[in-house]
């Protein structure tokens, strides 16, 4: 239920229709008024403060798609729009994205996935205009959720990388979204046509390409590096050439379509750096402009939003039952450490989602699958690395070798059926230590597309 009414305006030419919704708005706590064509509603939103509408595309006379372009582009509209049809198809969602809806949902919607996706619309609006980097959108389609100050200051780093033509460092523990974050940056910066190149991807692919094919593969756009924590010693000496070689070509012709650099690394990195495992100089040219994304525990208050819309999404995307969770079972969420951060969330979702058919999880369902580990961070390891494990507890000692051990194997194969044989591991036990260890397999490894996830 919500705390207070939200005031909904349901616009949709059938009866019955505009009668379900509203018996099941009003079941979750809102307030409804409901109209049956485009003249009502918009005499309504003049009358009326809405906290969101719900617009039907297939409307007597004038049509939702055009409804909303009108409602848009007035510079005093800024109430979130939700489109609806039961005939719709993919390229009427983008448009209407595109014009300025929320979202868009086809009908028959079940009541679940309207009452989240209400909720985040009048979240949004509440927050201010829905038009702003709190639903800035990766190509996989993840947005940034939680009105806490903790992703308000995110975003706020979020729109002034975007804002700037210098490279940028996105750091962060494992899993916590980095990876989505840059993806974010590109979109907002160098729009979604620009292209968007994966610089490990592309030299595993092409060898070692040059500076000047890289130009051309990602002319005017953005090449993202991902993890150079990871990188050893050779590899950072091919990574510093490259940011070299770019930064020269931009200073020469700053016209010249030099696409700009977005690295993601874990925050251990300024570590390895201090006992020179990493070379300085490429954080040096890097650090320009520097987004620092939050573990998850930092803003565990935006648990309950955080879980409503992974929920969504996951239900969405891959087809999983859509579930509620109580008060107790988000009580649980919200005291549990993540040292997985989102990774882990999504990983527990998917669990929850997937066994049983209650409909509602409960404190009971959710508390086994919240198990207290130690995650360790990134890290590039030393190369005294028998002195460095003496220093450590056994536990962690073993922890901190595995995860070595699986990264160092990880640059000598290029697929899992050669790592599982090198390292002895079936693949689902492989698997499992990855995601265990909080290990981000880029999508050009072999086997990667359906065994990570975007919340790295």
């Amino acid at each position: 239920m919500v705390n207070v009414k939200s005031h909904i305006l349901v616009v949709d030419d059938e009866l019955d229709i505009r009668d379900v919704i509203a018996d099941i708005l009003e079941d979750y706590g809102y307030h409804v008024t409901s109209v049956h064509d485009a003249a009502a509603a918009s005499s309504a939103v003049r009358l009326n403060r809405f906290d969101a509408i719900l617009l039907d595309i297939w409307l007597p006379g004038k049509d939702g798609i055009t409804l909303l372009k009108e409602w848009t582009s007035r510079q005093d509209f800024n109430t979130p729009v939700v489109m609806m049809s039961a005939h719709g198809t993919v390229q009427t969602a983008v448009e209407a994205v595109q014009l300025g809806a929320f979202d868009y949902l086809e009908k028959p919607v079940s009541a679940g996935r309207l009452d989240i996706t209400l909720r985040n619309a009048v979240r949004s609006g509440t927050a201010g205009s829905h038009r702003t980097v709190s639903a800035t959108v990766d190509r996989g389609g993840l947005q940034l959720v939680g009105n806490s100050e903790v992703m308000q200051f995110l975003r706020k780093q979020i729109e002034i990388a975007s804002s700037t033509v210098s490279n940028v460092l996105v750091v962060g523990e494992a899993g916590s979204g980095k990876r989505t974050i840059a993806r974010m940056i590109h979109n907002a910066s160098r729009g979604e046509t620009a292209p968007c190149v994966d610089y490990d991807q592309l030299t595993s692919e092409a060898g070692e390409p040059t500076v000047s094919e890289l130009v051309a593969k990602a002319e005017n756009g953005t090449i993202v590096v991902s993890d150079i924590h990871t990188y050893d010693g050779h590899r950072q000496n091919k990574l510093l050439g490259v940011i070299n070689a770019l930064s020269g070509m931009s200073e020469q012709d700053s016209s010249a379509g030099i696409p700009r650099v977005v690295a993601t690394v874990s925050d251990s990195i300024f570590a390895a750096v201090e006992r020179g495992y990493f070379r300085r100089e490429i954080l040096n040219r890097m650090a320009g402009m520097t987004v620092n994304v939050p573990a998850l525990k930092e803003y565990r208050e935006d648990i309950p939003e955080v879980t409503g819309y992974f929920t969504d999404y996951l239900s969405r995307s891959e087809n999983l039952p859509y579930k509620r969770f109580s008060t107790s079972a988000l009580n649980c969420m919200r005291n549990h450490s993540w040292g997985g951060n989102l990774s882990e969330l999504t990983s527990v979702l998917r669990q929850v989602l997937a066994d049983g058919i209650a409909e509602t999880v409960s404190d009971t369902d959710i508390t086994p699958l919240l198990v207290e580990r130690i995650v360790p961070q990134e890290q590039v390891m030393p190369d005294n690395g028998g002195e460095y494990y003496y220093s450590l507890s056994f536990r962690d000692a073993r922890a901190q070798f595995e995860r070595s051990y699986l990264l160092h194997n990880l640059k000598q194969f290029e697929s899992y059926v050669e790592l599982a044989k090198k390292t002895g591991l079936h693949r689902s036990s492989l698997f499992r230590k990855l995601k265990e260890h909080g290990i981000e397999v880029g999508p050009g490894y072999e086997g990667a597309q359906n065994n990570t996830d975007s919340s790295s």
